[in-house]
């Protein structure tokens, strides 16, 4: 069985219709997943000086909370709760405050 990193932070760039912030928690479950669109990062990273697209509020930022289960002596994780930062779906938050902004 492969093995991948825990607790990790991955962004994933596709040219549409998003990019992908992805947070794992040390159990390799996305606690966190960013959204934004390419289009209004390259608003930022063309600008002079550069400037991080992860501390500007275009980001969508689902939180997800998860739940073991044993069943065999085999662990796994399912998801119990999907909520949004700020309790919206919208593209409006910052995907460096995902930690301390309010999820509902």
């Amino acid at each position: 069985m492969p093995s991948y990193p825990r607790s990790d932070s991955v962004e994933y760039k596709q040219s549409a219709p998003w990019t992908l912030a992805i947070e794992n928690d040390a159990n390799g479950n996305s606690v966190y997943i960013g959204r934004v669109v390419p289009a209004n990062c390259l608003l930022y990273a063309g600008a002079s000086p550069a400037v991080d697209p992860k501390s500007k509020p275009i980001w969508q930022i689902q939180k997800n909370t998860f739940q073991a289960l044993t069943v065999g002596g085999v662990t796994g994780y399912y998801v119990t709760d999907i909520q949004w930062a700020g309790g919206t779906d919208t593209f409006s938050n910052v995907w460096n405050n995902r930690a301390s902004v309010t999820y509902a």
